[in-house]
């Protein structure tokens, strides 16, 4: 494992409680609402399917996976602490057996080939310095035709201009305020970007859809996130807002 892979599983080891940015009732929680319900769309049909969620995090695709009737899920996460909160998750829903989760590597996935119909990989290319490796595995682990979905934060938003324009003033207070950093980098990339990287393993782009098209950014996410929030609503179904978009959740099909 890379030292950016080890700095990305302890990061999310700490902040395993995850779940609760899937919570409603969080003001803060639209993006992440947004991501995973585009994802969802973007998947199609999931009754009777096998689905492999990689970066699985604390679970937040396991409802709506067993709510849609999917035939199976496995969950793999590299952070221990992240795969036990999906544990408790999972037991709460009282899923069957074909629902499952996982301590592993997602570069090395210990699943046979063509063995899952749809493979979902949320907030997880962006941590890897050559997230093709991820994809070669996830298409390898997709049944020929079978459909991927990922997503990516998006190069160029208004949102992630004003947390690059902030970020020297952020590093001189935690400096004095002698506190570590509370995040790990992320690759952003432009729609176009984002599609080669899978039309270069082989898969076909079907459909993309981008989302959390902040009207109000960062700060306003902090200091005012339930305003934030309401904008963010408001504005999520304009197509004219698109260049809002901090994030894009894209489809794309496995070689026949």
């Amino acid at each position: 494992m890379s030292d950016r892979q080890t700095a990305v599983t302890e990061h999310f080891n700490r902040y395993a409680r995850w779940g609760e940015l899937y919570d409603e009732a969080n003001p803060r929680s639209h993006g992440f609402l947004a991501r995973r319900a585009a994802a969802l769309s973007l998947c199609g049909e999931l009754a009777g399917k096998s689905v492999l969620d990689v970066g699985c995090g604390t679970g937040a695709l396991l409802g709506p996976a067993a709510t849609a009737r999917a035939a199976q899920y496995l969950g793999i996460d590299a952070a221990p602490n992240m795969v036990e909160a999906a544990r408790v998750n999972l037991a709460s829903l009282g899923l069957p057996a074909p629902f499952t989760v996982e301590v592993g590597d997602v570069t090395k996935l210990a699943v046979a080939d063509g063995s899952f119909d749809v493979v979902i990989g949320l907030g997880l290319l962006e941590y890897f310095d050559d997230p093709r490796i991820v994809i070669r595995e996830a298409k390898r682990a997709a049944r020929p035709g079978g459909v991927l979905v990922f997503s990516t934060p998006r190069r160029g938003s208004l949102n992630g201009a004003m947390i690059a324009l902030s970020q020297p003033f952020r590093a001189l207070a935690r400096s004095v305020l002698r506190r570590p950093p509370t995040d790990v980098g992320r690759d952003a990339r432009s729609d176009a970007e984002f599609a080669a990287l899978f039309e270069a393993e082989g898969c076909a782009p079907v459909d993309s859809i981008a989302y959390n098209q902040l009207l109000l950014p960062w700060p306003m996410t902090t200091l005012t996130p339930g305003l934030a929030r309401a904008a963010a609503s408001w504005a999520e179904p304009s197509a004219a807002l698109r260049c809002l978009a901090t994030g894009l959740v894209a489809s794309f099909r496995s070689a026949s």
